[in-house]
């Protein structure tokens, strides 16, 4: 993944990448990732949440609350076989089946500009391409550098903006 893409991911889901420098897969899968880690953060927050109403329903008794389940950290983030491969420590069922979501999605989604795409084990390694960036690198080339600018634009020019206005 580009530096500027992952620089991004690290920083902005700091707690589940808090070990991870780099993400060896495509750029194309880039809002999978992205929107996997909101999805955790946001479940995490509501267990959260849930977890300090109880214990303060609970006040006065004897009861306790049902401990929180421990934080997601990435252990892995890579492509393997054409598929994203997302691994972890901690979490719930509930965040397993966002990863598998997540992972069996990149199976459909071209790892180069993030188009629909199919796995393609013809190749003489498997990927996960769309017909544009399989059939002609330059194309890929042109369509991932489209992507990037894209999510520069969306994500980072944002983010620095964001930053800018906080000082």
């Amino acid at each position: 993944m580009h530096p500027d893409l992952t620089n991004y991911l690290t920083n902005r889901f700091p707690d589940i990448f808090a070990t991870i420098k780099c993400f060896p897969c495509g750029d194309g899968w880039f809002y999978i990732i992205h929107d996997l880690c909101d999805c955790i953060e946001s479940h995490e927050r509501a267990l959260k949440l849930t977890y300090d109403r109880r214990k303060k329903s609970l006040e006065g008794s004897d009861a306790r609350p049902d401990p929180l389940p421990c934080p997601v950290e990435a252990s892995d983030v890579k492509e393997k076989w054409g598929s994203l491969c997302f691994y972890t420590s901690g979490g719930t069922n509930y965040i397993d089946g966002a990863i598998d979501l997540a992972e069996r999605l990149s199976e459909r989604i071209c790892e180069r500009c993030g188009s629909a795409a199919k796995t393609r084990p013809d190749r003489s390694w498997v990927a996960t391409l769309c017909d544009q960036c399989n059939e002609s690198e330059e194309e890929g080339e042109r369509r991932n550098e489209l992507l990037i600018a894209n999510i520069k634009s969306e994500y980072l020019e944002n983010s620095n903006e964001t930053a800018t206005n906080k000082e």
